[in-house]
């Protein structure tokens, strides 16, 4: 197989092997049918940019590149050698190093979570927090889903009912060791979740 500079190269069923010393530098690879908006896999040089490789989908095309495994084994993404981001089968990411964000960085959006005999189960960053039964207060004891690291912004779910954080009774806990009560919704309150326990970074009640 001999290959031209500056040509395209398109296998539709097949590999692709490369062996010996090849300079790539001038070619593009399509894997799959090109163009017409068929799903293909384009990889071409960059040279312009100081990149040496793109990878994306038939410019022609719309949908999303998945990039990835269909089985259970985790995704790396290697830069010079070193793992630099790691995405496992269930939906986690972890990355070696700083994560940079040159835009907003934002959580999903909050949701409700309503206690049930002193405890709440958080999923995400960002809740609201109700009472059970719709009662005008109740205590909030324990707050399970916890992981290490992890920052929980909370406030209530309807003003007038109360939501007392309580200190110590469970595993919040409070730097002053008195209790945090939440009753509007301009009220809030920020913790973080190390050494098995929530501690309260601040609050605004």
């Amino acid at each position: 197989l001999t290959i031209d500079f500056n040509q395209d190269v398109s296998i539709p069923n097949g590999d692709l092997d490369v062996d010996g010393a090849t300079t790539l530098n001038a070619l593009t690879t399509i894997i799959g049918p090109a163009g017409n908006g068929n799903p293909a896999l384009l990889i071409s040089p960059d040279n312009a940019a100081g990149i040496n490789f793109v990878v994306q989908r038939d410019a022609s095309g719309s949908g999303t590149l998945d990039i990835g495994t269909s089985t259970s084994h985790n995704v790396d993404i290697i830069a010079n050698g070193v793992t630099v981001m790691t995405a496992t089968p269930a939906g986690d990411a972890t990355f070696a190093d700083d994560v940079r964000v040159n835009g907003l960085f934002r959580y999903a959006d909050m949701s409700e979570v309503t206690i049930a005999a002193g405890a709440v189960t958080v999923t995400q960053n960002l809740h609201y927090i109700d009472t059970e039964g719709d009662a005008a207060t109740d205590d909030l004891n324990t707050i399970n889903g916890g992981v290490e690291g992890m920052m929980l912004i909370c406030r209530v779910a309807v003003g007038g009912r109360d939501v007392v954080f309580k200190n110590g009774t469970g595993n919040i806990f409070m730097g002053d060791s008195a209790d945090v009560t939440l009753s509007t919704t301009a009220d809030n309150i920020m913790l973080c979740y190390y050494a098995g326990a929530w501690h309260v970074l601040s609050s605004l009640v």
